[in-house]
């Protein structure tokens, strides 16, 4: 697919990311953990907002994001999408809610090969829809972060295929990056160079911004 395609899919998507969310939209609180020793107890070294996601990202390759269920994971995800399509970046949103359990066969089948994984995941679940040819086909001066949704909807053993996957990626093509939303539990994490956060409602902005609706 061609950049100039990719980028008018991103920019349509984007448009209709925009249209769903929520209103009053809420601004949201990025908590920021050293480990899962720290995260689980909620214990944070730094705190940002979305647009933090995105540094990190840039900065580590990988970032995974823990919310309780009902918490927005969601809708940080989304909201990402539109920051990141709006400087500039390529994202590609992977909603593993397609995921289907005949995907996990073929990922079986072949040993949990991460390229399998990676190109399944961008063809098969992403918006826009890339091939693994796409993702390293950008110019150099595009940047392209995958953002993978509903990582506690898969069987755990789906789940590690995909950080592997996600972690390939992220080391093949250090100026891109990865943000994947989980709930908040612990995952044996393919490398240390994941940055873990915490993500909430930010409960004082939102009065702030809000006062008559909270």
């Amino acid at each position: 697919m061609k950049t100039s395609t990719i980028q008018s899919v991103v920019a349509e998507a984007a448009k209709e990311l925009r249209s769903i969310q929520p209103t009053p939209p809420f601004p949201y609180l990025v908590e920021w953990s050293d480990g899962y020793e720290q995260l689980l107890r909620g214990r944070y070294a730094k705190t940002g907002d979305i647009h933090s996601l995105l540094v990190e990202g840039q900065e580590r390759g990988r970032v995974i994001i823990h919310a309780e269920g009902g918490a927005g994971k969601s809708t940080v995800i989304r909201q990402l999408f539109i920051v990141a399509a709006d400087e500039g970046w390529i994202p590609i949103l992977v909603n593993l809610r397609l995921w289907q359990q005949s995907t996990y066969r073929l990922w079986e089948e072949t040993r949990g090969n991460p390229d399998v994984a990676l190109q399944t995941l961008v063809r098969d679940m992403g918006v826009p829809q890339v091939s693994e040819t796409d993702l390293g086909s950008l110019p150099g001066d595009r940047r392209m972060i995958i953002l993978v949704d509903g990582l506690n909807e898969i069987p755990p053993p789906a789940g590690a295929t995909v950080l592997r996957a996600l972690e390939a990626y992220a080391q093949r093509y250090p100026s891109n990056a990865v943000v994947v939303a989980d709930r908040l539990v612990r995952r044996d994490l393919p490398s240390d160079r994941w940055a873990l956060a915490h993500v909430r409602v930010d409960v004082n902005a939102a009065r702030d911004q809000y006062p008559e609706t909270l």
